[in-house]
């Protein structure tokens, strides 16, 4: 594992990383994960408060649409719970791959303000906020919370989620020492909630090594971000996969939900490198290079 600088991450150059932290969208996402003033620009996992968006209810009908019909083969209805930056960058790439993209969070405003943004970005797309009923017709769920949160949100939904992809994008960091996972060394954050989780739900790991401003940009150093991806269930596997690429990144399948665990690992090293004297600034990637 290796990446296009020298270190063991590849960081976008200033003047991108400038022009992401200055956009209308970046700003958004950064108020929607606490604001500049608790929390780090494109980090969002992070301990309370800084990001706890779980659900909301939502009581105008304009955020009771459900999602569009679609057959196999086409644009997935992608269901995203959270409203804060990671969200903000999923949605981000989904949209670039022509998906339906829903949000749903704690605070109905929230959930409002990043999907005019995400709407305002890209002209025409279909992102709404939604209210938790709606995951009955989703494709793809992203549980875009921290780990503690996520727990919650697989327990809340409970049988809403049987055989359904769902995609955990968490970690379960110390985040007062960024030196330990919270999790048994025998076990990942990703496992532990797939026991949380109803009967026939279908757990991937994805996305958990990549951060917000990077994913808004889609590259970092003018390469597409690598997105690790783990999980039991092949089909569910390949629905990520699809969804990773179609958004303009690159999918790196590793194998089974057992795998979380080095994937989170991995990103415990990448987020301590962040907080150290000349850090990246949360804009750099984890990347696989060959010949």
């Amino acid at each position: 594992m290796t990446t296009a600088r020298s270190s063991a991450t590849a960081s976008t150059s200033a003047s991108d990383a400038g022009r992401i932290a200055q956009s209308p969208m970046f700003d958004t996402l950064s108020d929607a994960a606490g604001g500049p003033s608790t929390c780090t620009p494109g980090f969002e996992h992070q301990p309370e408060p800084c990001q706890a968006d779980r659900f909301i209810l939502v009581q105008d009908e304009r955020d009771r649409r459900q999602l569009p019909p679609h057959g196999r083969g086409s644009r997935m209805r992608v269901f995203i719970v959270g409203t804060g930056n990671m969200a903000g960058g999923i949605a981000t790439r989904a949209l670039a791959g022509g998906h339906t993209v829903r949000l749903v969070g704690t605070d109905p405003a929230k959930a409002m303000t990043l999907a005019d943004a995400l709407a305002e970005r890209r002209p025409g797309a279909d992102v709404a906020p939604a209210v938790p009923d709606a995951v009955g017709s989703a494709d793809v769920v992203v549980l875009a919370v921290p780990f503690d949160a996520a727990k919650e949100v697989v327990t809340e939904y409970g049988d809403r989620l049987a055989g359904k992809t769902v995609v955990d994008i968490s970690n379960p960091v110390d985040f007062s020492t960024f030196d330990s996972l919270t999790v048994p060394a025998d076990s990942s954050g990703a496992q532990q909630l797939a026991e949380a989780a109803a009967p026939g739900t279908h757990l991937v790991k994805a996305f958990n090594t990549t951060f917000a401003g990077s994913l808004v940009a889609g590259e970092v150093g003018g390469l597409p971000l690598d997105v690790f991806i783990a999980g039991d269930d092949a089909a569910a596997r390949d629905q990520v996969a699809e969804l990773v690429s179609s958004g303009g990144l690159n999918p790196v399948v590793v194998g089974g939900l057992r795998h979380a665990r080095e994937l989170e690992g991995i990103q415990l090293l990448h987020m301590a490198l962040q907080t150290r004297p000349g850090g990246h600034g949360w804009m750099s990637a984890i990347k696989i290079v060959a010949p």
